[in-house]
């Protein structure tokens, strides 16, 4: 669902700048929750899931590498959509 956001604004093609910082704390929401739903099939999964070669651990790996990217840190991109938020606050524009 956060993504179909993001989906649904690239496909429209118009882009404001809140537009563009909601889109990308959804991308790094999405990001979050797939590497919390990776790491809890790795403790369902049990220490084997760790083995090298298992196929479970290289997508855990993979997706904590991809999850510890600048541009898909939560913190930072939902600062960045607060202050795009408040600035059309102040302009009067804000959608609620």
């Amino acid at each position: 669902m956060v993504l179909h956001r993001v989906a649904t604004a690239a496909d429209r093609g118009v882009f404001t700048e809140l537009l563009a910082a909601r889109c990308a704390l959804d991308c790094a929401l999405a990001a979050e929750m797939l590497t919390t739903s990776v790491e809890r099939l790795i403790r369902m999964a049990g220490t084997s899931a760790m083995a090298e070669g298992n196929a479970l651990q290289r997508a855990w790996r993979d997706v904590r590498s991809a999850a510890t990217h600048g541009t898909l840190r939560v913190s930072t991109k939902a600062a960045v959509y607060a202050e795009r938020e408040w600035e059309n606050v102040e302009r009067g524009q804000s959608h609620g």
